[in-house]
Parts: structure tokens; C-alpha cells; sequence
């Protein structure tokens, strides 16, 4: 479910490992952390545990309902929500509802006017302020009732 990128083999290739970081975020929406690893020499495995251990801390994480407000508010002032015709995509209110992984729940004027590259958006800057790269962020987008 959380995503951590183990790169084995490591006593063999030694790749440019900026590389491969710089490959692996613009492919992967989570934004894993990477682990470099040989299991044939054991190089790196002490790392993998604890790495895993703060990956599912972080999935587990309680966020503030306030904080993601604040948030929210400079995220819709910094890029608007998208448009179809005259009705723009306001956003209301940020909770989260659940953790292991975080679920959120998002307030909009107009569901239907939530597209995927704007819901990414909010992911990834939720994802980037709340340290929760690795962890898959369930957004559940509402109109307000």
C-alpha cells in the first residue's frame, strides 16, 4: 500500500542515484523515498526497516484540520480551481476522516468540476507540506450538502 522504492543490486550497478530519484518522482505520484540495497552483500538492508517504520508512522500521521484549511486557502489562491463555462471549482473545506493511509475529505461548490490534474495537484502539495511522500492520500471530493 505505501510506496518505498528499494533499489537492489546495488554493489553491481552503482547507478547515478540523482538519476534515478529525479526519474522515479516525475513517474510516480506518491513520491516515494529511495533505498538503495545488495542483498547478495548486505549493503543497505539495515536501512530498509527503519526506513518502513517512519513510512507507516507517516501514513498514520493525524493532520490538523486547521492546517489543511490554511492550506487549502493558499492552494485555491495560488492556482483556481478549474472552469467549465461560466461555474469555477470553489474549494470549501479540508478533514481528514481516517489514517493508514490518510483519507480526506474535500467540500467543493461543484464535484463534477474536479478534474484529475487539479486533484493531483492538491495531493501533491498536501502530500509535499505534510511530509507524506510514499503515502497514498485518498481525496474524497463532496459538494457541500
Amino acid at each position: 500500500m505505501y510506496k518505498r522504492q528499494v533499489i537492489n543490486k546495488w554493489d553491481l550497478a552503482q547507478p547515478d542515484l540523482d538519476d534515478i530519484r529525479d526519474r522515479i518522482e516525475r513517474k510516480v505520484r506518491q513520491r516515494p523515498p529511495v533505498e538503495v540495497a545488495s542483498a547478495q552483500t548486505g549493503e543497505g538492508l539495515h536501512r530498509l526497516i527503519p526506513a518502513a517504520l517512519r513510512l507507516h508512522e507517516r501514513a498514520n500521521l493525524r493532520l490538523s484540520t486547521s492546517r489543511l484549511n490554511r492550506l487549502l486557502r493558499a492552494l485555491a489562491d495560488e492556482r483556481p480551481g478549474p472552469r467549465s463555462g461560466r461555474r469555477q471549482l470553489s474549494l470549501r473545506y479540508l478533514s481528514q476522516t481516517d489514517t493508514g493511509p490518510p483519507a480526506l475529505r474535500l467540500i467543493v461548490n461543484d464535484p463534477a468540476l474536479m478534474t484529475r490534474d487539479y486533484g493531483y495537484f492538491l495531493e501533491n502539495r498536501i502530500r509535499r507540506e505534510f511530509g507524506l511522500d510514499g503515502v497514498p492520500i485518498i481525496l474524497d471530493v463532496r459538494g457541500r450538502d
